[in-house]
């Protein structure tokens, strides 16, 4: 029989049965995403933009944006911003993964009445599927 100290020995293997189960629990959690992304043969595709092509008279301070209609690997992402002349437009990206969508966010105003056109050429979703033909956006 184990003695018992004073904070009690039984107390201890609770907790250890609870971190276990909780470990189980995320385990869980992920499994049926791998599982989900092993049985995906086909690519991501965006499933909403904005602005939208061909777009006239958006704002100087506009973000582009494409929403994807499944998770993507952040990391796969290769988004543009170039002008007219096709100089490229110095941008951050970002992901949220909440809601599967890409932002580039320029990092000068854009001019007023010039055309700029997004281009979009990689994203691979979680099981590495990425799209063969990178879809172009163009709005001034």
């Amino acid at each position: 029989m184990l003695a018992r100290n004073p904070r009690g020995v039984r107390p201890l293997a609770r907790r250890i049965a609870v971190l276990v189960a909780i470990v189980a629990l995320a385990d869980i959690s992920v499994a049926p995403q791998a599982a989900l992304a092993q049985g995906d043969t086909q690519p991501p595709r965006v499933s909403s933009q904005s602005p939208a092509a061909g777009a006239v008279g958006v704002s100087i301070t506009i973000n582009v944006t494409a929403a994807f209609n499944e998770p993507v690997q952040p990391a796969s992402i290769a988004f543009v911003l170039r002008d007219a002349s096709n100089a490229v437009v110095p941008s951050s990206l970002s992901y949220n993964a909440a809601i599967r969508t890409v932002t580039l966010d320029p990092q000068v105003d854009l001019q007023p009445g010039k055309t700029y056109t997004a281009t979009l050429s990689a994203a691979a979703d979680l099981a590495g599927n990425a799209p063969t033909s990178p879809p172009r956006r163009g709005c001034s």
